[in-house]
C-alpha cells in the first residue's frame, strides 16, 4: 500500500476517479437546478459519496428527483435533507446515527445562512456537535 501512495499515477487515477464520479456529478446536478453555493455542492457530494452518486433510490440522483422543483435553493434543500434523512442510515449507507447527524449538520448551516462556507470556522464547530460513532 505504501508504494501506491508514492506512486504519482495511481494517485492522480485516484483523483481523477473521486473528481469524475463525486464531485462533477455534484456540481452537475446543483448548476442544472441553478444553486451554486458551497453548502449545497458539498451537501451533494456528501450524498454521492457516502450513499452513491446514481443508482438506487437512495443515492444522490434518486434523493434529488424526489426533492422537489423548486427554484428557491433554501426550500429546494429544505425537502432534500429531509428525504436524505429518510434514508441516510439505511441500506448500509452509515452507522446510525452518523448519516442523520451529518444531515442536521448541513441542514443547521443551511438555517444558519452559512452557504457560502467562508470564515465558516465558529458556525461549522456549533453545528458538529456530535461524535462519530
Amino acid at each position: 500500500m505504501n508504494a501506491l501512495q508514492n506512486n504519482e499515477a495511481w494517485r492522480e487515477a485516484m483523483w481523477r476517479t473521486f473528481y469524475d464520479t463525486y464531485i462533477e456529478y455534484s456540481v452537475q446536478q446543483a448548476q442544472k437546478r441553478g444553486f451554486n453555493t458551497a453548502l449545497t455542492i458539498r451537501s451533494f457530494v456528501d450524498t454521492a459519496l457516502n450513499q452513491g452518486a446514481t443508482g438506487d433510490s437512495g443515492s444522490l440522483e434518486g434523493i434529488l428527483s424526489r426533492s422537489g422543483s423548486s427554484t428557491n435553493e433554501k426550500k429546494f434543500m429544505t425537502s432534500f435533507y429531509a428525504k436524505r434523512t429518510l434514508v441516510v442510515d439505511t441500506n448500509d449507507y452509515n452507522q446510525p446515527p452518523n448519516g442523520k447527524n451529518r444531515v442536521k449538520q448541513w441542514s443547521s448551516l443551511l438555517a444558519s445562512g452559512e452557504t457560502d462556507l467562508k470564515n465558516a470556522d465558529a458556525a461549522v464547530i456549533k453545528a458538529t456537535n456530535w461524535e462519530l460513532k
